[in-house]
């Protein structure tokens, strides 16, 4: 199984994203602040605020939903799933730090560029906040967007019966 095909099993997902999601609720249950003001942020704190509208949210409820769905996704593909796990976690993490490295670089003067634009930067809170905050919103916009959102767009957009050299760019769109 080539590289990409076995990024594309939800089992190396899985094990890829536990330690980061498990950092992120430590995280920002650890560093919150003490007026209750949350690091949360994105679709998690979106998600969290509707389903406060219905009661209380236990505060596992998401990121576990999250491992439910991924595990059961996993083990509905089992037989499929990659044989080398380790190598294949290891390139989901070097090609993670790549990607954030590069943006990082890029990002150094983001601050000067949209405040000659006119524009705010609103990044407040110590650094070791801001990046539970962005891990958060990393592991939980890619999930709901990426995972679900695309995948099931596209898959609609086949049902629907375009050839997937459309079906899939115009989901991404």
């Amino acid at each position: 199984m080539t590289y990409l095909a076995a990024v594309r099993h939800p089992w190396p997902c899985l094990v890829f994203l536990v330690p980061l999601l498990a950092a992120y609720e430590a995280g920002a249950a650890r560093l919150a602040e003490p007026s209750g003001e949350s690091l949360r942020a994105g679709i998690d704190l979106w998600v969290r605020k509707w389903l406060s509208d219905y009661g209380a949210v236990p505060p596992a409820l998401i990121p576990l939903t999250v491992v439910a769905l991924l595990a059961g996704w996993a083990a509905w593909r089992w037989k499929e799933r990659p044989e080398r796990l380790f190598a294949t976690v290891f390139g989901i993490a070097l090609e993670g730090a790549v990607f954030g490295l590069g943006l990082w670089t890029l990002c150094l003067n983001a601050p000067a560029i949209l405040e000659k634009c006119g524009l705010q930067t609103l990044a407040a809170g110590t650094p070791d906040a801001r990046v539970i905050t962005f891990l958060g919103v990393g592991v939980y916009e890619e999930f709901v967007f990426r995972l679900i959102g695309f995948a099931w767009l596209a898959w609609l957009l086949r049902v629907a019966f375009l050839p997937g050299v459309a079906a899939i760019p115009m989901a991404i769109v």
